[in-house]
């Protein structure tokens, strides 16, 4: 067989190298593929898998190369040619060719269409609405109390699903849609949904006109950071299978999202071939749909793609024949996970031409496969042309494992810029203190049994505190073992060296007057050339003010470094702290207050303005404060509603005081 595969990301090397595979394929072309795409040997014969310079969306062009080459099967990957309506085309002129038509691929390619055909026929979904202009849409955001996710009704490359949580944010997601129109005629329509509480998953199923095969479960990773913060993107690593539905569970999944879905396709002559995608929430009421795609995930695909067993000839031939019911999917028993590194700036702007590294060594570890996306070559070199790089993906014995595998071949991967999580599967693995730098906060990758050579800057390692914040010399025996990443672990200059200033203060009564214990905290931990450059850089966030340095208290007469630095800097201490000792809870920023960042020194003269400060926290609560290292209790309730703390930090001889809240919306990490 001659097969034609149409796109040039992660989810097409990956359709590309498990077709090269079977025993049928005799001449392969991707159009337009990219640099890892074209390193793909047949296993028939050996043959190279030829790139063509033809755009996905070019149809004409695609229309006359397939019947040049005389192509026996066509793959389509990407989204926007089907809903351009490429298979109507190609089998208009007598091709064969996998993936749903224009009329199927409505499914995605309209979120209205999609929305009205579940709630039509009883496949279970959220409460929405859809929407052209403004205030009905804002009112039926407040009918939902402003927590919604509003969508473009077209395609937007994965990003045009905005979250809200409240009335400011629902109302300016959908000024961004249909007002502004950033997404252009895709949000000439929205759907606005109720935003669900529950643990989202990815459903994948391979449709042949009457039935759905439906594959094991897998879980993407939508947003760019860690802890799913920052920016949506197309996706940043997944992992199969989930540990979130039992055999019985999924197989009811079925029943109640692919049976109507068959039923209704049934009923509005809609025939279905292809992969069905549907984004799940699993809700307390059961698994609703977020969402149909009418394409395989990126990167869902690459990891269902390494466990798959099947012939994926095979699979896409009884698709487009309508006789699925004759074979049965096989998956192989390993885990598999997906880590996208992605250009720096992604999902923003971001520069291209990177020369890429150490793929050879990683392509060369055990059960390990790089998948490229955007990519070139460049010469002799390949480099980056894209947002999401490359998807480097591991097996496993479980999760576990083919996390550690994952990760194992990231780190040999090099070029400028590169970003990736470093929390792929942490929702499916048990909850651990050991999974977060208590003092960036970044996720840690697990030390490799029997690794060698230099650490990751995010490999896990332990750094030390003392039990009641305060280092004497010499150090005390009973230090506490925090987990700590290698980066900050051995960064010891400037402000990295904020994380061993901590000290406990207390602030109550003794025999009639005010009792202040405040302890040096630095002096064994630094040498003294970095204490005087912590102390330079400490003393420019205090213009005009005295404060204590190596060489004695000194007015502050410049100030180059911005306050907020060191707001942010005290903030991500109290924060990973936390996250550390009290994992149940998940902490953000906005969590937290910088009340206070004063020179409270204790130089002769000026005792007197460190008493007023301390005295002015100390009265802003009714309760004696507290910070209490060992336990780690430095919270008390101050009003009914809201959860709220002090904590005193010690830079030195200057005292920081940092307010903790919970919001009204705290709620427990799941």
């Amino acid at each position: 067989m001659k097969l034609l595969v149409i796109g040039s990301g992660g989810r097409e090397h990956a359709l590309v190298w498990k077709l090269a595979q079977s025993p049928h394929v005799t001449q392969m072309w991707c159009a337009p593929g990219n640099a890892g795409i074209g390193l793909e040997h047949l296993t028939k014969n050996g043959a190279l898998v030829e790139c063509v310079s033809i755009g996905a969306e070019d149809l004409p062009k695609l229309l006359a190369f397939a019947q040049e080459k005389r192509a026996d099967l066509t793959v389509v990957g990407p989204d926007n040619p089907l809903a351009m309506g490429i298979v109507d085309l190609f089998q208009s002129n007598g091709l064969r060719i996998w993936g749903p038509n224009q009329k199927a691929a409505q499914f995605e390619s309209s979120k209205v269409f999609a929305q009205n055909f579940m709630e039509k026929y009883g496949i279970p979904t959220a409460k929405a609405g859809t929407f052209t202009d403004f205030q009905a849409a804002s009112r039926f955001a407040a009918s939902l109390g402003g927590r919604c996710a509003v969508k473009a009704d077209g395609l937007a490359l994965g990003k045009g699903v905005l979250i809200c949580r409240d009335m400011a944010q629902a109302d300016q997601a959908i000024e961004q849609v249909l007002v502004k129109k950033e997404f252009g005629v895709a949000g000439a329509q929205i759907v606005i949904q109720e935003l669900l509480d529950g643990m989202e998953i990815s459903l994948h199923a391979l449709c042949d006109g009457q039935m759905a095969k439906l594959f094991p479960t897998s879980q993407d990773h939508k947003r760019a950071l860690d802890g799913d913060q920052g920016l949506n993107t197309g996706g940043m690593g997944t992992y199969s299978p989930t540990p979130f539905l039992t055999e019985a569970q999924l197989a009811d999944a079925a029943t109640k999202i692919l049976e109507p879905f068959t039923r209704g396709c049934a009923a509005e002559g809609i025939d279905y071939r292809g992969i069905l995608y549907p984004g799940i929430m699993l809700t307390k009421d059961g698994p609703k749909v977020l969402e149909f795609n009418a394409r395989f995930g990126d990167p869902e695909t690459q990891v269902y793609l390494t466990r798959l067993e099947n012939d994926l000839v095979e699979l896409f031939d009884a698709s487009v024949a309508g006789t699925l019911g004759r074979i049965e999917l096989r998956w192989g028993p390993l885990a598999s996970v997906c880590v996208v590194m992605a250009s720096g700036g992604y999902p923003g702007s971001h520069a291209k031409g990177k020369i890429i590294s150490g793929l050879d060594v990683a392509n060369a570890l055990p059960q390990t496969k790089v998948f490229h996306a955007g990519t070139a070559k460049s010469g002799d070199q390949i480099v980056t042309s894209g947002g999401r790089v490359l998807g480097v993906t591991a097996l496993g014995k479980d999760l576990k494992s083919a996390q550690a595998a994952a990760y194992a071949a990231v780190e040999r991967i090099h070029f400028d810029g590169a970003h990736f999580r470093r929390d792929i599967t942490v929702k499916a693995l048990p909850k651990s203190r050991n999974q977060r730098c208590y003092i960036c906060g970044d996720s840690l990758i697990p030390v490799p049994s029997g690794h060698k050579g230099p650490l990751h800057p995010k490999h896990a390692t332990n750094d030390h505190v003392p039990p009641d914040g305060i280092f004497s010399d010499p150090k005390p025996s009973d230090l506490i073992s925090v987990p700590c990443c290698n980066e900050c672990n051995n960064k010891h200059s400037g402000f990295d060296e904020r994380l061993r200033a901590f000290a406990a203060i207390e602030v109550g009564r003794n025999k009639g007057g005010e009792k202040i214990l405040i302890e040096k905290v630095l002096g064994s931990t630094m040498k003294m050339g970095r204490q005087k450059r912590f102390f330079r850089q400490l003393a420019q966030t205090f213009r005009d003010r005295i404060v204590m340095t190596p060489e004695g208290p000194k007015r502050v007469a410049k100030a180059s470094v911005e306050t907020n630095l060191v707001f942010g800097g005290v903030i991500e201490i109290a924060k990973g702290l936390l996250s550390h000792f009290h994992p149940e809870v998940d902490y953000f920023a906005d969590h937290f207050e910088v009340l206070d960042i004063h020179n409270a020194t204790l130089a002769k003269g000026h005792r007197d303005e460190q008493l007023a400060i301390v005295r002015e926290i100390a009265s802003k609560t009714p309760e004696e404060v507290r910070g209490n290292f060992k336990e780690f209790r430095f919270w008390r309730f101050v009003e009914p509603s809201r959860r709220c703390g002090v904590w005193l930090l010690v830079f030195y001889e200057s005292v920081t005081f940092v307010v903790f809240h919970h919001p009204t919306s705290y709620k427990p990490r799941t």
